[in-house]
């Protein structure tokens, strides 16, 4: 049986269990391991014995990056759909093997590592369907500890877990519009992070990332952690710079950076407003495909 510890101690991000087991010469950086914790718990699901994350398939390329640096399950067509214009969408899968050593591989990079309270229940949940197969508890090892609270010492700018996470579940948008009341147009520079399935993320975020607030705070569908303040949206561009995206958030986020740079140089204003409000609607193509 799993050793039972109520209150987990605190750590950071230690993938030496995990490597050990592999025991391969591959190469997978902990930065890279890092994103796809943040971003399987924005979009992944974990199904009695596999993890998988599904995603649109103008995100496959992400899907087969995971799929081939883990060399872990594999990468297949889910599902194809209709959309209200008549044209056809699809979503693409990448799944793990329900076998005790890809198990065991899954249990090791995730346990004690997760943050956000939804996926850490699903996790221990996983584990319960794989604690009675003693070849996965033998690899697992004697002194493995189930988390037992979520580590919120990895909420931070100095990993790659936000990154991840935004690129799940983030979105990156810029606002043009005139007021009556101002002689210059105005542009909303924002990242907005939805979070109605965790909405204790939301106040986690802003505890200990110590940026951004809480929007639709009331609101059980459509909470989200946003950042909009110029000083912390300069923090989030610079992170963003050494933990970069690895979905097509990466061409959002270029887009608006580009758009960004357009407003606090006042391109936007005079003749040049229509230019940059055009730009900066297209900052996110694909957004309607996630």
């Amino acid at each position: 049986m799993r050793k039972i510890q109520k209150k987990m101690k605190k750590q950071t991000f230690n993938f030496t269990q995990f490597y050990t087991l592999r025991g391969d010469t591959i190469d997978i950086s902990p930065k890279f391991l890092q994103w796809l914790i943040g971003f399987f718990e924005g979009d992944g699901h974990f199904d009695k014995k596999i993890f998988s994350i599904t995603q649109s398939s103008s995100n496959l390329e992400t899907l087969d990056l995971i799929q081939t640096t883990l060399g872990l399950g594999n990468v297949y067509l889910h599902n194809t759909y209709t959309i209200q214009d008549g044209s056809e969408r699809s979503t693409h899968r990448f799944s793990t093997y329900a076998d005790p050593f890809s198990a065991a591989q899954v249990a090791l990079l995730f346990n004690g590592h997760l943050i956000t309270d939804t996926k850490l229940t699903a996790f221990q949940t996983w584990f319960t369907e794989w604690e009675n197969n003693s070849e996965f508890m033998s690899l697992i090892g004697p002194n493995f500890i189930l988390q037992d609270t979520p580590n919120l010492d990895l909420l931070s700018l100095d990993n790659g877990w936000l990154s991840g996470f935004i690129d799940a579940d983030g979105c990156w948008n810029i606002t043009l519009y005139k007021t009556p009341s101002k002689k210059n147009p105005v542009g909303q520079c924002r990242l907005a992070v939805a979070c109605q399935i965790d909405h204790v993320w939301a106040d986690n975020a802003i505890r200990f990332l110590k940026m951004g607030r809480k929007k639709n705070k009331n609101s059980n569908i459509n909470q989200c952690w946003q950042v909009d303040k110029i000083a912390d949206m300069e923090d989030l561009i610079r992170y963003i710079g050494d933990f970069p995206h690895k979905t097509n958030k990466s061409a959002c986020f270029a887009r608006f950076c580009e758009v960004r740079i357009s407003i606090l140089n006042r391109e936007h204003y005079g003749d040049g407003y229509e230019t940059v409000k055009k730009a900066a609607s297209l900052i996110n193509p694909f957004f309607v495909d996630r």
